[in-house]
């Protein structure tokens, strides 16, 4: 019996990209930034500072140029995520680490700081 192919859609496993800048925390300790995010946002800059909003649970993320005393260096993959290993931030202010995604977080352009609501 011939099967006619009419209906079937080929797979050909090539893997997208989401083009939706989106922040995940990871279990590891990790806050990571997909592509678009990295290409939009943080575009050649290699540290970070991490500011915490005990009343409020907010994260705020500053991207910087220069290392400076506090800073995280930020890391990235061929692929174009980059993250910022931060076990010790996430342990002093008690930070629950489960996989969370954001797409778009809250940018507070005055400060110069990415929010995120925990």
């Amino acid at each position: 019996m011939k099967t006619n192919l009419q209906n079937f859609e080929r797979f050909t496993n090539i893997r997208q990209h989401s083009k939706t800048p989106s922040i995940s925390f990871w279990s590891r300790g990790q806050i990571a930034f997909n592509r678009a995010f990295a290409k939009k946002y943080i575009k050649e800059k290699q540290y970070a500072i991490l500011f915490f909003n005990r009343k409020s649970k907010q994260v705020g993320v500053r991207f910087i140029n220069e290392q400076e005393e506090g800073t995280l260096m930020i890391g990235g993959n061929q692929s174009g995520t980059r993250w910022i290993t931060c076990r010790t931030f996430f342990s002093t202010y008690q930070i629950k680490t489960p996989r969370k995604f954001l797409n778009e977080p809250e940018y507070n352009q005055s400060n110069d700081l990415f929010i995120i609501q925990l």
